[in-house]
């Protein structure tokens, strides 16, 4: 479910072998620091590519499948256009597209639940949540479980033209130690917001000894996870009244918080805020976000 937060209710993978210095402090940290080493994909233009990257005013390939994706008002035929568009990330975020979808017509409001917070915010909850389930609703006639959407999604490569922003190694595959600094670097350098969110949130474990050594011997797992979680909305921008703060709401009747950050880091313990914050900003600098 962690992973899943950014990709189901956002409105929030991928190639080999990188040395990441992060025993600095954070604030030292960027992009140009990252050394590619005995990668698969490695090579003097995959190093500059990865140096050189940095978020701004440059189109990624994918921006204009994100913006659809975003706005798609038909999540069905949305992912059926997608999966045609390898170059743009279309099969991404087909997978994106019908996980949003798979989960929320999952989703039920609580009447029962107790509304911690604003009322207002149930109101809004519900309303969102019914608008992306209308959204969704012709998905499942299409898709009716996760084994028939991969089937259609590999057929969609029957060209084997790779896609743009699916992993290398076969597009769903899990976050490895082998891999996660490539993957990160990977991620830079498409530029895609969705992309870097889920390949900081999928391999903060990883990354979490060489932030504080707190997280030594695998301690400290819920700030690291809230912290990457915090990471994630703040590269995709939908931390403020989004899916990911209404959906508690509507579910649970926690409806103190309208932005998901603020909701994460009141849920860690007092005695450890400081070193979420410190961990949610050394992500977010490591992927030259700050």
């Amino acid at each position: 479910m962690r992973l899943l937060r950014i990709v189901l209710f956002s409105g929030a993978v991928l190639a080999g072998g990188l040395v990441v210095y992060f025993n600095r402090e954070p604030a030292a940290l960027a992009p140009e620091k990252i050394a590619v080493q005995g990668s698969p994909v490695a090579s003097p233009a995959t190093e500059k590519i990865v140096a050189t990257a940095q978020p701004g005013p440059v189109k990624a390939p994918s921006d204009d499948m994100r913006k659809n994706f975003e706005e798609a008002r038909d999540y069905a035929a949305f992912i059926h256009d997608a999966m045609q568009r390898p170059t743009e990330g279309g099969r991404f975020y087909a997978y994106l597209a019908h996980n949003r979808c798979s989960e929320i017509l999952t989703v039920t409001s609580n009447p029962d639940a107790k509304v911690v917070g604003n009322p207002q915010l149930r109101e809004n909850a519900e309303k969102a949540v019914e608008d992306l389930k209308k959204r969704c609703s012709g998905v499942k006639a299409f898709f009716p479980n996760d084994l028939v959407f991969i089937k259609a999604l590999l057929h969609s490569n029957a060209k084997g033209r790779p896609d743009t922003l699916l992993d290398e190694r076969g597009g769903l595959s899990s976050a490895s130690k082998k891999f996660y600094a490539a993957d990160i670097a990977r991620a830079i350098a498409s530029r895609d917001p969705y992309l870097l969110a889920l390949t900081v949130e999928n391999n903060a474990d990883y990354l979490a000894p060489k932030i504080d050594p707190a997280y030594a011997d695998g301690q400290n797992r819920p700030v690291l996870y809230a912290a990457a979680g915090a990471a994630a909305c703040e590269i995709v921008g939908n931390c403020k009244d989004g899916l990911l703060v209404l959906t508690p709401c509507l579910v649970g009747g926690l409806c103190a918080h309208t932005d998901y950050r603020d909701m994460l880091r009141d849920d860690i313990e007092p005695a450890s805020r400081e070193l979420f914050d410190k961990t949610k900003r050394a992500l977010l600098v490591f992927v030259g976000r700050k």
